[in-house]
């Protein structure tokens, strides 16, 4: 049974029964999906390109051909170049690329050591790792403040970053460590409307909800084993994917509270997840496809 026939048959086609309703299906492997705001386009790494898509029907509208290998779109935003830009993540290289045009735009920022990039107020903020010597580094204005290496970052706003790893969770200011939280983690996303992170262990069970300031605001216990994070666009709410054996499932919790708002029972785990920051189109990255739907969870 496909994916789509399993969501249909599992969670139906009626808002009131199911959190997601079918859009369409991007049938290749990808390096990265990431959403723009509007819900309707987005941009996704494939085969060294990088190339804007369609979420209603899952076509591919263009191509960039990006100038190394390997490259990995991490996050997608507003910037200075237009309202569609993504943030492609090289060696050693950020690439801007917008694409609400003919022609796509790009700008390219030299950040030697980059693995990983977010776009802040249209600024590049990446997280880099020189040899084990890691740091946050905010591009525009060159602000650098080190840390111990981590397993995965996002970042709060212009002035904060939240950092995970072995030893915990760290949020990080201009200054360095301001706030420290025990317990592994692998996944980190920050929910600007909640005024949180969410974070998870990779195989876990336990997701996290933690303020800009290091509180702890609630530790939810979900039925599975966590595979991805993302925050709910404009619901204040995470979106959870977790393994159950043989099938997969996705989860929403409340921002306020980590009370479980909806969940559908899907085929196979997700790999990955895109939200785009209307909330009203969500994507499901799986290994060698992704399946786009309307989000339909209430508001």
């Amino acid at each position: 049974m496909s994916y789509l026939m399993y969501l249909l048959a599992c969670g139906g086609t009626d808002e009131a029964r199911s959190p997601v309703a079918f859009r369409s299906t991007l049938r290749t492997p990808t390096a990265g999906v990431e959403l723009f705001d509007n819900g309707e386009t987005g941009r996704a790494g494939m085969y060294d390109v990088s190339c804007p898509f369609q979420t209603i029907n899952g076509t591919v509208t263009g191509d960039y051909d990006m100038p190394g290998e390997g490259e990995t779109v991490t996050d997608a935003g507003d910037t200075e170049l237009g309202p569609e830009t993504a943030a492609v993540v090289g060696a050693d290289r950020v690439d801007l690329v917008e694409s609400s045009r003919v022609e796509d735009r790009v700008m390219s920022i030299d950040v030697p050591g980059v693995v990983d990039a977010r776009l802040v107020d249209g600024e590049v903020v990446a997280w880099v790792d020189q040899a084990g010597a890691c740091s946050v580094v905010w591009t525009d204005s060159g602000r650098v403040v080190e840390a111990d290496c981590g397993r995965g970052f996002d970042a709060i706003d212009e002035d904060q970053v939240v950092v995970v790893g072995a030893s915990g969770t760290r949020i990080l200011g201009v200054g360095g460590v301001e706030a420290e939280i025990p317990g592994a983690a692998d996944l980190v996303v920050w929910d600007d409307l909640a005024s949180v992170a969410y974070v998870a262990e990779l195989g876990g069970h336990v997701v996290t909800a933690i303020e800009a300031n290091g509180l702890v605001r609630w530790t939810t216990d979900v039925d599975g084993a966590i595979t991805a994070l993302d925050a709910a666009g404009d619901r204040a709410a995470a979106t959870v994917a977790v393994s159950r054996g043989d099938v997969g499932a996705l989860l929403w919790l409340d921002g306020a509270s980590g009370l479980m708002l909806g969940e559908v029972e899907t085929p196979a785990a997700p790999e990955s997840l895109s939200i785009s920051a209307n909330g009203e189109a969500l994507a499901v990255v799986l290994r060698d496809e992704t399946h786009f739907y309307d989000l339909v969870l209430p508001r």
